[in-house]
Formats: C-alpha cells, structure tokens, sequence
C-alpha cells in the first residue's frame, strides 16, 4: 500500500467514526424521549452529581421507541438514518459479490460469497492479500461501504 493511499485510509476511517458517532448521537436524543419522560427514572431519586452504573444497559431496539413515539418511528423507518448500518445480508448488500475483482490505484480486490455470507479479499496493512468477512453495511443507495470488524472488536 502506498504512502499516499493510507494517508486517504486513515481519513476514510475517521470519517467513518465521525458518521457513526452522529449517528449513536441521534440514536440517544430518540431513545431519552420528549422533555419531562421519566425513561428508565428509578425507584429512588438520584443525588445531585452522583453516577448511576450503566453496565446492566442493552440494546433496547427501534421497536421500543415506536411504542410511545409512532409518529417519529414511522417517520425514521426507510429513512437513510433507518438503513444507515445493518447487518450484511442478501437484502442489505447492494455490491455485486459474484467474484468481481476490482484495481484501484493498483490494489487489486475481490468480492465474492461463501454460502449466505459476503468476502472481500484485499491487501492487509503488510501487503498480503487476506480475507475479511463482511459484517455490516454502511449507507445504502447510491454509496454502501462494508464494515469488517476485527476479531476482539465487538463495536464502533
């Protein structure tokens, strides 16, 4: 990999965090609620500066929301935020992955699948050409960017 081409890697990357930390943002304000909700409030009043673990926290879902903010949940679906990431699949994977390989900047690279999942298969960091695993999309029409995440890496 040229010198040139990971200067533009590195950038891609932060982009790619910048979007997605937005993205997390948004998700947040719609998962508080409206002013004055008491979503997740407990049993007993918080101390003025004291901290409440978050370690019990999950992922709740867009189905959640929905029930007490239909208007806005009907509003966000198929919206670009809607289909920003998802898991790659068959419906969410727009790039033709029937063994086409692809030179850009003389790295050459193929997309192909094994069974229901998505491969690309590109020069590592070291230049040897290794395999990745699509895990997620990332956007949708016109422009989708695969995201691959490394073993030990279970989030953005």
């Amino acid at each position: 990999m040229s010198r040139d081409n990971g200067g533009r890697w590195r950038l891609i990357r932060r982009v790619i965090a910048a979007v997605a930390t937005l993205f997390a943002g948004a998700l947040l304000a719609i998962a508080c609620g409206k002013k004055g909700d008491k979503v997740g409030a407990s049993a007993e009043p918080e101390q003025a500066g004291s901290v409440r673990p978050i370690h019990d926290a999950t992922f709740v879902g867009s189905a959640s929301c929905a029930s007490c903010h239909a208007e806005e949940a009907a509003e966000w679906h198929g919206s670009d935020h809607d289909l920003a990431m998802q898991p790659a699949d068959a419906e969410t994977v727009l790039g033709d992955f029937d063994d086409v390989t692809f030179t850009h900047f003389g790295i050459e690279s193929k997309f192909w699948k094994k069974g229901d999942a998505f491969f690309v298969t590109t020069p590592n960091g070291d230049g040897v050409p290794t395999d990745y695993k699509i895990d997620y999309t990332f956007g949708h029409y016109p422009l989708q960017q695969y995201l691959n995440f490394p073993r030990g890496v279970t989030r953005l």
